[in-house]
């Protein structure tokens, strides 16, 4: 499950992201609305002041919602990843991917059609913080 956090005080953002991977989501943070705009389609929000405990079952009650599930094979063209036997196919010939490689088209695949910035596929990819880019 991943979750994006949209919080303009840094150490409120990184303490919500810590919290939140420790407890085994994948967290993105943004520090403004304008980067957060990407995300369009949000399922819920809290105002401040917030407690982590109330946003902590929030997220939980979401996720009994509707269980998410993510599609196990996906096409594009003569192109066909297969998540669950972590092979990749292009006019019926394997492609032999590293295991970035592999995860670097599964997140074109899941966001064809979007722009994706580098600090985004770094973050998704690579695991490495989005950089505050925030000009204050």
């Amino acid at each position: 499950m991943r979750i994006l956090i949209i919080e303009d005080e840094i150490k409120s953002a990184d303490y919500l992201q810590k919290g939140l991977t420790e407890s085994g989501y994948q967290v993105e943070v943004a520090y403004n609305g304008i980067d957060g705009l990407l995300e369009l389609g949000a399922d819920d929000y809290l105002v401040k002041p917030i407690s982590y405990a109330e946003l902590l079952a929030r997220v939980r009650t979401l996720l009994r919602r509707t269980p998410l599930r993510e599609p196990e094979l996906f096409r594009l063209a003569d192109l066909e990843m297969d998540l669950l036997r972590r092979r990749v196919a292009r006019c019926g010939q394997h492609i032999e991917l590293t295991n970035k490689e592999f995860a670097l088209l599964h997140l074109l695949l899941q966001r064809q059609g979007e722009v994706l910035s580098r600090p985004r596929i770094a973050s998704q990819v690579w695991d490495m913080p989005i950089p505050n880019m925030s000009r204050r």
